[in-house]
């Protein structure tokens, strides 16, 4: 991943580790925070991607056209293919 990368961070509202990834990562420009109670293209990730919980980390990887789960660690759970932007509504 080159430093260029954004890393998205499903959220939600009355999520208390989401308020915590919020206050420490919602003002880097290296992270993208996208709510799923408020954006429909999250939810819809969420789901594709079988996100059973927030704050969840994903990395999407332009080269291979993939969007990933990162666990804990930061190594990669699960892809699937990017068929749309994920963008803020």
């Amino acid at each position: 991943m080159t430093n260029k990368e954004k890393i998205t961070v499903l959220v939600a509202e009355g999520c208390p580790a989401c308020a915590e990834v919020k206050k420490q990562f919602g003002n880097n420009k290296k992270y993208e925070l996208l709510d799923v109670t408020t954006n429909d293209k999250a939810l819809a990730l969420a789901r594709k991607l079988g996100v059973k919980g927030v704050p969840t980390f994903l990395h999407n990887d332009k080269k291979s056209g993939k969007i990933c789960v990162l666990d804990d660690k930061g190594k990669v759970e699960k892809c699937v293919k990017d068929n749309h932007q994920h963008t803020k509504k």
